[in-house]
């Protein structure tokens, strides 16, 4: 009799739990329909590397990097040439060209060429001990292949990093029509910048890739002080872009033709 009694007890003490589940969930259910969607917040990050987004200029050090486009000059492109006969409607000249060409995916081709000027904004000495380079590389780019001639060459001291090299270094170079690599080692091995408050270094800086697309940024490293410190330099959007040579060559090649009514052209064949 005893246990009958604890077999109906325990029947009921289930029935009651089930009912409390179901109970439960039924109210689960009522307050998920109700429920009021969540709110997101979505914030757009600027077109910037993660690494430099937000990244500020040392007050100390005034650093100002400017393209410099002269001719002559190349542009990669990934695919065929967009349309140009509105643009080439207004007479632009080789800068406007390589700009236009730039704003539509160009690239500069084997070399992107930098002005680099430093000015110290302190009463402390500063010392540029290095400037070097971080590249990301991948094919370069096959589609066409734009290059703006020039009557003459223009004389310039360079600095020029190979990005096709496992660790580019920053060679001094000189060019008079001609370019010659000054001395046997790295620039900045035996050679660092001096600065006083007011004064200003500049650097003439040559990106060069040959085979590879190279995505690319300087590196400086300094002291002020003889407090070391490093900073990294792109441009305003991006890292600076170079693409080499396409292993199968270009599948188009023009001519930015100033000297034939400003407008693109098919290469010439003794080209």
């Amino acid at each position: 009799m005893s246990s009958f009694i604890v077999l109906v007890a325990a029947a009921v003490v289930a029935a009651v739990v089930f009912a409390i589940l179901v109970g439960l969930k039924r109210q689960s259910v009522t307050l998920w329909h109700r429920r009021k969607p969540i709110a997101a917040q979505i914030t757009h990050l600027p077109h910037a590397p993660p690494e430099t987004a937000g990244e500020k200029i040392p007050g100390d050090l005034a650093v100002e990097v400017v393209p410099i486009v002269r001719e002559p000059w190349a542009i990669s492109l990934a695919g065929l040439l967009p349309d140009s006969k509105s643009f080439e409607d207004t007479g632009p000249s080789p800068s406007q060209a390589h700009a236009w060409l730039r704003s539509h995916g160009g690239v500069d081709y084997r070399e992107t060429k930098l002005r680099l000027s430093l000015t110290s904004n302190t009463d402390e000495p500063v010392v540029i001990r290095d400037i070097r380079v971080e590249v990301q590389r991948r094919e370069p780019l096959a589609g066409t292949f734009v290059f703006c001639p020039t009557a003459g060459a223009v004389a310039a001291t360079l600095l020029i990093f190979e990005l096709d090299e496992p660790e580019p270094l920053a060679w001094k170079w000189t060019e008079d029509g001609l370019r010659r690599k000054v001395g046997t080692s790295p620039y900045f091995a035996h050679n660092r910048a001096d600065m006083k408050k007011g004064k200003t270094s500049d650097f003439i800086i040559i990106g060069r890739a040959t085979r590879c697309f190279a995505r690319w940024r300087l590196v400086m490293h300094y002291e002020i002080g003889r407090r070391p410190k490093t900073h990294t330099i792109s441009d305003d959007k991006d890292w600076f872009l170079t693409s080499g040579d396409p292993p199968a060559g270009f599948a188009t090649r023009l001519h930015w033709a100033w000297y034939a009514g400003d407008r693109f052209i098919p290469e010439p064949e003794d080209e």
